[in-house]
């Protein structure tokens, strides 16, 4: 059998084409990441913090923040120590075309050390608010009940209202 090439020639051959399949990821690397370090669209600015009283709006759904009050004595026994109720009440707007949905479990309140209240479910007698639809054009306003660190005046309620979306609106005490 005759040999085409020599055995320098096959190596020089290999590591040619070694040196050019490492130059072509490299450079296909290098453009990816060149990509990836300039996204497409800019980086969002952070929420904007509204206050009591004031209203914000997000996919179609308008949200007040009508009071928020503290009650040590209402069933102070289901409280963990050193906690306290907060009753945030809200305001819920249906500004959309399509029925909207609600739900209380889409708020979450923060005190000072940063970790997220517990929302509590049940609170006795007449307006907590619960989940439910809201045709367009319609309102609902509701209590949603929080075990707040006792003496803690800061809080950071976000609502997320599209579990699907990282948008929420925020607001601040």
């Amino acid at each position: 059998m005759t040999q085409l090439f020599g055995h320098k020639h096959v190596h020089r051959l290999a590591a040619a084409a070694a040196t050019l399949l490492l130059l072509a990821v490299t450079a296909c690397g290098a453009s990816s990441r060149n990509a990836a370090s300039t996204p497409d669209k800019p980086e969002s600015a952070p929420a904007k913090a509204y206050r009591v009283g004031e209203t914000a709006e997000l996919f179609g759904l308008k949200l007040t923040i009508d009071q928020v009050e503290t009650k040590t004595e209402y069933q102070s026994e289901v409280l963990q120590a050193g906690t306290e109720f907060l009753l945030v009440t809200v305001t819920l707007e249906n500004t959309g075309e399509e029925s909207k949905t609600y739900n209380p479990h889409s708020f979450e309140l923060f005190p000072s050390n940063g970790k997220p209240d517990l929302n509590v479910s049940t609170l006795a007698g007449e307006g907590q608010l619960r989940e439910g639809s809201l045709e367009p054009g319609a309102k609902v306003s509701g209590v949603i009940p929080f075990e707040h660190p006792k003496d803690d005046p800061t809080g950071k309620l976000t609502f997320q209202p599209n579990l699907m979306s990282e948008q929420k609106i925020v607001f601040e005490w």
